[in-house]
């Protein structure tokens, strides 16, 4: 299968906000998400 990059498209953009008592589960989206980080670039800031 090939990665986006192949294809060239752009890698998806995703904006997420949360909580400062959230962190541990933003965290943990992180770190779901780091298999996608050829396909999604994050940004995040607490709400």
């Amino acid at each position: 299968m090939a990665d986006h990059n192949e294809r060239n498209e752009k890698p998806i953009r995703l904006f997420y906000s949360y909580s400062h008592e959230d962190e541990a589960l933003r965290l943990r989206l992180e770190k779901h998400l780091a298999a996608c980080r050829t396909c999604v670039s994050g940004v995040a800031g607490p709400a």
